[in-house]
């Protein structure tokens, strides 16, 4: 026990009450009107909260039109625009077309070139090979001599055949 130090008995902790100060049962190191200066315990909202609309009209209404109109506004000033691809410019084309690029000037899917390149029926450059995955390049002019042709995507086999033995012939 430290000397000037009140100590508690174990009435301090049971329901009875103080002796020192009678009228409540807690111990007083947990009510703040046992201290100097202490407030008493608040029995509700001591400040009311301004609930009344003293500045505005409230019985005036709102176009509908203005509605509409702010939610147009709201909307496109917080939905981004979308984004648009950039520009093709022709001098900065590359020569080769990806798989995905080639599929989508040719209208078929990316498996469908993938079949016809491992057949042998569509021109392509190796450019990766590795253990489960092939990386392929295919020439952009057949892509475009392709599109230029009008031809249906069932005469592209035809239309490589030919366009292989052309390119690979010798210049006469």
């Amino acid at each position: 026990m430290l000397w000037g130090v009140p100590a508690y008995d174990c009435a301090s902790v049971t329901n009875d009450r103080f002796r020192g100060n009678p009228g409540h049962d807690k111990a007083p190191w947990t009510i703040r009107q046992d201290h100097p200066g202490g407030k008493a315990p608040a029995l509700g909202p001591i400040t009311k909260p301004n609930t009344q609309n003293t500045h505005h009209h409230t019985d005036l209404e709102v176009p509908p039109e203005l509605l509409r109109a702010l939610a147009r506004a709201l909307t496109a000033a917080l939905i981004p625009p979308p984004r648009l691809p950039a520009p093709i410019e022709a001098e900065d084309t590359p020569d080769f077309l990806t798989a995905a690029q080639l599929a989508q000037r040719l209208g078929v899917s990316r498996e469908t070139v993938r079949r016809l390149a491992i057949a042998g029926t569509l021109p392509h450059t190796v450019v990766c090979q590795g253990t489960r995955k092939t990386t392929r390049r295919y020439p952009r002019r057949f892509a475009d001599e392709f599109a230029a042709s009008g031809l249906e995507t069932a005469d592209l086999a035809v239309f490589a055949a030919a366009w292989r033995a052309r390119v690979t012939a010798p210049a006469s």
